[in-house]
């Protein structure tokens, strides 16, 4: 589904209104966004609604040297957005409390920024009825006409509704998007009827009449929140394969039942009758097959606007950590020191990303550590998570390590941009996959669920990342697969696991991994293309303002 008016520049000022979610890995790529919006549309203002707890990280990264580029000596484009704390009944999360489990304080959390959201958007549209909000907006002129809000938040179009309602017609005519920091192939396997190959809309169901009927749901699916059953499926543009497959990791890397409740509830969101469409920072062309089967299964437009990084970040320009950045030094210090002694591309680069992690099956990276520390391979083990604890023994197997380095939190970007590093052991999240495509850096993959299993295959398709198979530890009610679906015998021992983690170290100093470089090379000549200049993703970033 393309637009089918010709882009205007507009030369009227404009209002958009971005809800993020709680969660980091979240926050960044839709503020990223923000940021490339407010430079490709110089009209274009932004009122970022952020709840106390994520605004001093919002800050600091505004103010950090990766967005260096924002500022001239003409200004800055950060002129042109404002921040606004939703003050909520939680006194904890007034304070701008850090930190806490997100997905024990999802439900919570969810309800208090609900409940106070709409006095925010009152107070926008500049009706007295929003006055007790204490509300200095300094784009009060300027009516907001577009709404981008993270799916996760996922009551924001009901809010919307009994706005909207409220103000008796003063919202005029508004666009709301969800954000979904999914591709289209993973967006269908959320969002799509049970019937039709999708998974969250059982999982919906089931909490639904919990709910309903007055009961806690979180007993009925804290066993198997994902319930997968061992059915085929064909997503578009992916060959069959079953739903454990999809969701490769799911018992290494557990899903709280809080967490599932909230992800459920983005099917509502997705389906709302008042959303106009959804957004993602994906590339068009890597899931063109996947893009048009799903607008046409939805009946509403899924908007591919690509990888939302600066120009200095594509073109390898990476300022270095900050001083204060001890995590950071050290891991720059180590690469270099491995780029002197073991060559370029000598370091796999291990890491899971913000949320993700084997706790369940902390076995899994004792073997991927020991199989580097065997063979002698270099490698910096980040291990950062907000969801889960990490285990001590396996930072120490590492501490007294030549070769090895484990800090909790690498900068990614400056990482995988080190000539020293050779592949990225991932768990293939989108921003992890964006941010190795820009660096020309293959990935081999250890998904766990969400859009990974997707990921993995899409990768896989373009040459430029390779899966573990070994490492797979399935979760539901159906029985797993023996063979998987590329005709791997699926044994997921240890000595099987050791084995093809030696193998795979190996190989990808040979033929396997000059194969995928060369792979990754031609992925990111695609992305560059479709970012760039006559590309789909970039003229879908200029449509866009065709919805203000």
């Amino acid at each position: 589904m393309t637009l089918t008016r010709s882009p205007t520049r507009r030369t009227q000022p404009a209002h958009i209104l971005v809800i993020p979610y709680e969660a980091w890995g979240h926050v960044r790529p839709l503020l990223h966004l923000t940021i490339q919006l407010l430079t490709l549309h110089p009209n274009l203002h932004v009122s970022l609604l952020l709840s106390p707890s994520v605004a001093p990280r919002v800050s600091k990264e505004l103010a950090s040297s990766a967005h260096a580029h924002t500022r001239t000596a003409k200004g800055t484009i950060l002129d042109r957005l404002q921040q606004i704390q939703v003050k909520t009944n939680d006194a904890k999360d007034n304070a701008g409390a850090e930190g806490g489990n997100i997905a024990q304080d999802m439900g919570g959390k969810a309800a208090a920024y609900g409940g106070a959201l709409a006095g925010y958007m009152v107070a926008l549209y500049g009706d007295r009825l929003g006055e007790g909000v204490g509300l200095e907006n300094k784009f009060r002129e300027i009516r907001p006409t577009c709404i981008i809000y993270d799916m996760f938040q996922s009551f924001v179009p009901e809010v919307v509704r009994e706005t909207a309602a409220q103000l008796n017609g003063k919202m005029g005519d508004l666009a709301l998007f969800g954000y979904f920091p999914c591709g289209p192939t993973a967006t269908y396997h959320h969002f799509a009827r049970d019937e039709d190959g999708g998974f969250l809309d059982k999982l919906n169901q089931t909490i639904t009449e919990a709910e309903e009927k007055g009961e806690d749901p979180i007993p009925i699916i804290a066993p198997t929140p994902l319930g997968d059953r061992g059915i085929l499926k064909k997503l578009p543009g992916l060959p069959e394969m079953t739903d454990f497959e999809l969701h490769p990791g799911a018992g290494a890397s557990p899903c709280p039942p809080e967490l599932a409740i909230g992800i459920a509830k983005t099917h509502n969101a997705a389906w709302a009758p008042n959303q106009t469409g959804i957004l993602a920072t994906n590339v068009c062309e890597m899931e063109l097959e996947a893009k048009e089967v799903l607008e046409e299964y939805m009946g509403r437009p899924f908007i591919s606007l690509g990888f939302q990084y600066s120009e200095e970040i594509w073109n390898g320009e990476i300022a270095p950590p900050a001083e204060g950045d001890a995590d950071g030094v050290a891991t720059m210090a180590f690469l270099d020191i491995m780029l002197e002694r073991r060559g370029e591309r000598s370091v796999i680069f291990v890491s899971f990303g913000s949320t993700w992690f084997p706790v369940a099956r902390p076995d899994i990276v004792h073997n991927l550590l020991d199989t580097l520390l065997s063979t002698s391979t270099p490698f910096v083990f980040a291990y950062a998570t907000e969801l889960f604890d990490v285990p001590q023994d396996l930072i120490d197997k590492v501490k007294d390590a030549e070769f090895g380095l484990a800090v909790k939190i690498a900068p990614q970007v400056q990482v995988l941009n080190h000539p020293a590093v050779g592949f990225f052991v991932s768990h293939a999240g989108a921003n992890s996959l964006a941010e190795s495509v820009l660096a020309g850096v293959p990935l081999v993959t250890i998904g766990f669920a969400a859009d990974q299993g997707e990921h993995a295959a899409i990768l896989k398709k373009y040459n430029a990342g390779i899966d573990l198979k070994q490492v797979k530890c399935f979760d539901g009610p159906g029985t797993p697969p023996k063979v998987l679906y590329d005709g791997t015998e699926f044994l997921g021992t240890e000595e099987a696991m050791k084995e093809e983690m030696v193998e795979m170290w190996a190989a990808l100093k040979g033929d396997l991994g000059k194969g995928l470089y060369q792979g990754m090379a031609a992925l990111r000549e695609l992305c560059y293309k479709s970012c760039h200049e006559g590309g789909a993703s970039r003229q879908a970033m200029l449509d866009l303002a065709e919805y203000w």
